[in-house]
């Protein structure tokens, strides 16, 4: 309902069987009428009577315009229309819009900023381009597709000259690697393109409509007709539609309101009356002795003061191309500002244009792209998509938000920002052109009249509380179901990004470490089972393991028939994996210092073997054979009898059987083949490194398979307790340093990705939810376990980039320093902790 100064309407129903209406980011249009005047309107009441699947409404605003004076209200809500949402009203009563109002900045600017995304953005605008715009969806895919040809030839033109520019560090993401350098060619080429786009786009949507023949000459002849016609034709015309209409004008059935359709007005009423047939017109003038009106006036009945008044009003609003003035009506003469229109021949210069902008970069991106090889067409693809979604997410954007700011704060002309009036062309049609006039259509007509108020009157508040109440339980059911419909896809994804890349094949790379070095299947020996590491029970039986077994097969390189298949070769007895730097062994030993006897056992034990732990463990440094070193001397002292700490040996404590061992000991690495491998060990045994003190040792290396691009990290450790024997403890720990490599890369990462947007989603959720409930939020066990669960993803998160870093440093310290050996005891605690 509309109320003005002098009157109001009744209630009109929006609804239209021949479109959808009201839909979510619709722009709707409705033509009205009304018997009276209404004079200056104050108010707007809108409501709805709370029906179908989604009665919920959010009605940002509504513009008013009088068609006979041009005047314009604007009814501003910004208001969910829902029983659920804001108030849980769905009748509003909303006063015209204040100058203030209308030319407030955040007003404006949003408004602006809501509709230039949809019109200003040219990626986005080929999807929701605005019904009423002149630029179709062609013209804007022709400036799309042109812009893409100018953007890789932009950028394919740097790289002809790249030659001469240092080659910058390549920054790899997964599977995608980039450098700054094509990032900031991606950056002037984007910039460099955007005038000739937006030459493009002003040809396209500035060019004025090409003038229609048909309409030209339609218009003569009806000009004709209707100063040979004389006024009683058209009084007599008029009388009729009009006593056809008279009881409908406050209807709100569209389809009843014939005489507020654009189309009826002329075209429509005077065809019949003029334009039958051209033997009844020229009766017609014979019969009225050939005499022309030279009236600029036509004295229309008094019952013919509303259509009079329509007439004259619509012939203001559309202009002659649309609807032609008969000579005896007194043309309206409105002064309207004329916006800015480039001649209607713009269209062929920018489809020329967009030929040359496409015919010309794929004619140079022939000639010169095949010449760059494989990493320079890389860096270039790199570089032109950096180019393409700079374009689509900062340069229109960055367009569209500049536009609105100064429309907001300069232009402040809320009449600027409706949409441009389009004209029909001769292959087009309005919805409603009939006419209604049959006694069915009239007796349907009375009764919607007669029955508007009742029909359609708001719910009252007792149907309201109902439906509310309704409304909550539907909600509450949807959002279990979709919460266990996310839940589970979260459950999945997350599964993907633990075990995605655990392929199975890991099983057998590790059955192959257990084979060589646990099992001893590769020694020489007719009965190797009594090399096996579940053998060994005594510190000569481990110095036997690791003489033939250990040293043996990570370089020994004879092959099954005796011959050395490559001496200098760093694959191991398998053949299959690849030791990388070398392999050490670490020995955990306490104290040799007297521990406490009883008295009554004195006699009989002059020493004591200690246990291991913290406080017992041995950090001092020897000389060979275990003497203690005497500082003053300047004598050189080998590894294998320094103690060296953790942070020495970028370790950290390890869980083993019997104790919890620390991440530091005496280390004595093998070296890089077998005659120094052999060296070491002799030298070892000969000055016992091995003795009642030692506790444990571990005997680490790191091997890769580069077919299955997969490390096994063996961490290995023999426990020698105070008691005597061993216990083994042997690990093999399989793994990916870069994750991103095989042919289900991408669906690793686009899980991981996926997985990151459903953690940061439930994390905004709930800190919405914990600054709404505030205390209360904490009170529920349901939310705190919904709290807990997000810190933990947020700690796998962090955790995630963390292994992620640790695993690009340790790729980069393998490839520095080849010969080296390479301690992979964080990297697997970080790949555990987030597996």
């Amino acid at each position: 309902m509309v109320s003005g100064d002098e009157d109001e309407t009744e209630p009109r129903l929006l609804l239209d069987e021949k479109r959808p209406i009201l839909e979510m980011g619709n722009i709707d249009s409705f033509l009205m009428m009304t018997a009276r005047p209404l004079g200056k309107l104050n108010h707007l009441r809108v409501w709805h009577d709370n029906t179908g699947k989604k009665p919920s409404w959010f009605f940002s605003r509504m513009m008013v315009e009088d068609l006979q004076n041009e005047e314009k209200y604007y009814f501003i809500c910004d208001r969910w229309l829902a029983v659920e949402m804001d108030d849980g009203q769905i009748d509003r009563v909303i006063p015209v819009a204040g100058r203030s109002e209308l030319t407030s900045f955040s007003h404006l600017f949003w408004n602006k900023t809501r509709r230039n995304f949809t019109d200003g953005h040219l990626w986005f605008s080929i999807i929701h381009r605005p019904p009423r715009s002149r630029f179709t969806r062609v013209q804007r895919l022709t400036c799309c597709l042109s812009l893409l040809f100018m953007t890789m030839t932009a950028n394919i033109m740097f790289y002809g000259q790249e030659a001469n520019v240092t080659q910058p560090a390549l920054i790899k993401f997964g599977p995608f690697s980039f450098t700054l350098h094509s990032v900031y060619i991606g950056v002037i080429s984007g910039l460099m393109v955007f005038p000739v786009s937006i030459m493009l786009v002003t040809c396209f949507r500035y060019a004025s409509v090409k003038p229609d023949k048909t309409k030209d000459k339609y218009k003569q002849n009806l000009n004709v007709a209707c100063s040979t016609s004389g006024p009683d034709v058209l009084t007599i015309t008029y009388d009729k539609e009009h006593e056809s209409q008279k009881d409908y004008l406050d209807i709100g059935d569209e389809e009843l309101r014939k005489l507020a359709t654009p189309k009826t007005p002329y075209r429509d009423l005077l065809t019949r009356a003029t334009l039958s047939d051209s033997r009844e017109l020229k009766s017609s003038v014979s019969q009225r002795g050939k005499t022309a009106m030279s009236t600029r006036h036509i004295d229309f009945d008094e019952d013919d003061e509303a259509i009079s008044s329509y007439i004259q009003g619509t012939e203001a609003k559309y202009p002659t191309s649309m609807v032609n003035t008969p000579a005896g009506v007194t043309e309206i003469k409105t002064k309207r500002k004329k916006k800015f229109e480039l001649p209607w021949w713009f269209i062929y210069i920018g489809y020329i244009l967009s030929f040359c902008s496409v015919a010309g970069p794929f004619y140079t991106l022939v000639e010169i792209g095949g010449v760059l090889g494989p990493t320079k067409s890389a860096e270039w693809l790199s570089s032109m998509t950096v180019g393409l979604i700079q374009s689509i997410l900062l340069t229109q954007p960055a367009k569209v938000l500049i536009v609105a700011l100064l429309f907001a704060l300069f232009i402040k002309n809320p009449s600027k920002d409706e949409d441009e009036e389009r004209e029909l062309k001769s292959d087009e049609d309005y919805l409603h052109i009939t006419t209604v006039q049959d006694e069915k259509t009239r007796e349907r007509a009375i009764n919607i009249k007669n029955n508007m108020m009742t029909t359609y009157a708001p719910p009252d508040e007792m149907q309201l509380h109902d439906a509310r109440q309704l409304r909550y339980k539907e909600l509450k059911m949807h959002a279990i179901t979709r919460d266990i419909i996310l839940y589970l896809l979260f459950l999945y994804l997350l599964m993907m990004c633990a075990y995605g890349n655990k392929a199975e094949d890991s099983y057998y790379v590790k059955k192959s470490c257990y084979d060589t070095f646990i099992k001893a299947k590769y020694v020489h020996h007719y009965n190797y089972s009594i090399y096996n590491m579940h053998k060994v029970n005594s510190h000569q039986s481990f110095m036997d393991w690791i003489e033939h077994v250990v040293i043996p097969g990570l370089y020994d390189h004879t092959n099954y028939d005796g011959n050395k298949y490559n001496q200098h070769s760093k694959f191991i007895k398998d053949q299959a994996n690849y030791l990388v730097g070398v392999a050490r062994l670490r020995q955990i030993r306490v104290k040799s210092d007297p521990c406490i006897i009883a008295r009554e056992m004195r006699n009989y034990i002059s020493n004591c073997r200690e246990t291991y732990d913290v406080i017992s463990e041995d950090t001092a440094s020897y000389d060979e054979g275990w003497i203690a070193r005497n500082e003053s001397e300047n004598k050189q002292q080998l590894p294998e009898w320094k103690f060296e700490s953790a942070i020495d040996l970028s370790g950290y404590p390890y869980w083993g059987t019997l104790n919890v061992y620390g991440g530091g000991g005496y280390v004595a690495e093998l070296g890089k083949d077998l005659s120094t491998a052999k060296a070491v060990f002799e030298r070892l045994k000969s000055n016992r490194w091995i003795d009642i003190f030692t506790r444990g040792v571990f005997v680490e290396f790191v091997l890769y398979n580069s077919n299955l691009n997969m490390f096994s990290i063996s961490q290995v450790l023999i426990e020698f307790p105070p008691l005597g024997s061993a216990i083994h403890y042997p690990r093999f720990h399989i793994m990916r340093l870069d994750r991103y490599v095989g042919p289900f890369t991408y669906v690793i990462l686009a899980a991981e990705v996926l997985t990151f947007c459903f953690i940061l989603f439930f994390t905004i959720t709930e800190i919405k939810k914990i600054f709404k409930l505030r205390n209360a939020y904490f009170k529920e066990g349901w939310n705190v376990l919904e709290f807990a669960l997000m810190i933990i993803c947020l700690v796998t998160i962090f955790m995630f980039f963390f292994r992620l870093a640790n695993s690009i440093l340790t790729t980069k310290a393998i490839r520095d320093k080849p010969k080296e050996f390479h301690n992979f005891q964080y990297t697997i605690m970080w790949d555990e902790f987030v597996v």
